[in-house]
Order: structure tokens, then C-alpha cells, then sequence
């Protein structure tokens, strides 16, 4: 009967466990934009995903992978959701038919923590690359964002997602702001 006993309060305790996230959450902030930048232009806006493995947070423990998170939402598509909502602010008309294109391409997106010794290493580095091609005239950029810190406990999902987050709005930002970018898409 005790054996029986333990057995059930040990899966009641199971049970109260908090789970892993098995996704990682990317929400970029963007903010306002200024309406007048684009008059009478329209884009149209592609994004693909360049990476081989589609995680985004990777935990190691002494070169041993422990766990590895993918995103709900694949990020080249919020990364385009999010640039098409700013552009429509600035007042530029997002229509699949538009003679520019546009193309984000995720060629780095990963947060690693490394946990060699006793001190966690955190790794992130976000590469992003614009293509604005505009009849005969082709503009190509990229992005970088880097951050490396260490940390004694183990860092929360959502600290890594908020790395991550906070890189990609920050390239987000830098792409809207971006004259180069502006005057080929307006360019006739």
C-alpha cells in the first residue's frame, strides 16, 4: 500500500511540473512609421527561410545538444509581416502584382547557450539580407546583429526570445529607415 501510495504522489508531482516551451515566440515591435515617405509606389515582399536547421534557441552542455526550439510562426514570415506593416505605414501599397520585389532572407537566426563549465555562455546572432530589385536596377543589403554575455543560472525561454526579438526589430528598423532602400523602390 505505501509503495502504491508513493507511486500516485509521485505522479501527482509529475503532473504540477512547469513543461519546456517546444516553440520559441517571435514578436517583433516595429513602431510608428512617418505616412508620407512612398507616394504612388507599391512592392511586393518575399521572404525565405536560407538556414539549414530551422531552430532558433539551442541549449549545450559541454558540446552535448540538450534541447533546441524551433518558432510557431516560421520567422521569415514574421520578418515580412512585420516589414509589410511598416511599409504600408510610410505609405508604400504592398500588391503581389508590384514591379518591386522585395526578398528577406533569413541567413542566421540562433541563440546559443553553452554551458562548458559552470557558467552559462549565451550566443545570439541574427543575419538578415534585403533584395530590392526595381526593373533593371538590383539593391542588396545585409543585416548583422551580435551579442554574446554569461550568465551563472541557466537563462528563461523567454530571455533568449527577447534576444532574439530585440535583433530582428532592430534590423527591422534599420531596413525602414533605410534611404538606399526608399530610393530604389521609388526609383522610376
Amino acid at each position: 500500500m505505501k509503495r502504491l501510495a508513493a507511486i500516485a504522489l509521485a505522479l501527482l508531482l509529475a503532473g504540477c511540473a512547469t513543461k519546456q516551451p517546444v516553440t520559441a515566440n517571435l514578436d517583433l515591435r516595429i513602431g510608428a512609421q512617418p505616412a508620407t515617405l512612398y507616394q504612388n509606389a507599391a512592392a511586393n515582399i518575399q521572404g525565405t527561410d536560407l538556414r539549414n536547421d530551422k531552430k532558433v534557441i539551442r541549449y549545450t552542455v559541454k558540446d552535448e545538444i540538450t534541447s533546441e526550439l524551433p518558432t510557431l510562426t516560421p520567422p521569415q514570415i514574421i520578418l515580412k509581416e512585420s516589414l509589410s506593416r511598416g511599409f504600408e505605414g510610410q505609405g508604400l501599397a504592398i500588391n503581389p502584382a508590384a514591379r518591386v520585389h522585395m526578398t528577406v532572407e533569413i541567413n542566421e537566426l540562433l541563440v546559443k547557450v553553452d554551458q562548458p563549465q559552470i557558467l552559462h555562455d549565451i550566443h545570439a546572432k541574427s543575419v538578415i539580407t534585403l533584395k530590392v530589385v526595381n526593373g533593371t536596377r538590383t539593391l542588396t543589403k545585409k543585416y548583422n546583429r551580435e551579442e554574446t554575455k554569461e550568465t551563472v543560472t541557466k537563462p528563461k525561454i523567454a530571455q533568449l526570445e527577447k534576444i532574439l526579438n530585440d535583433q530582428l526589430s532592430d534590423i527591422a528598423q534599420q531596413i525602414l529607415k533605410d534611404e538606399d532602400i526608399r530610393k530604389t523602390v521609388s526609383a522610376i
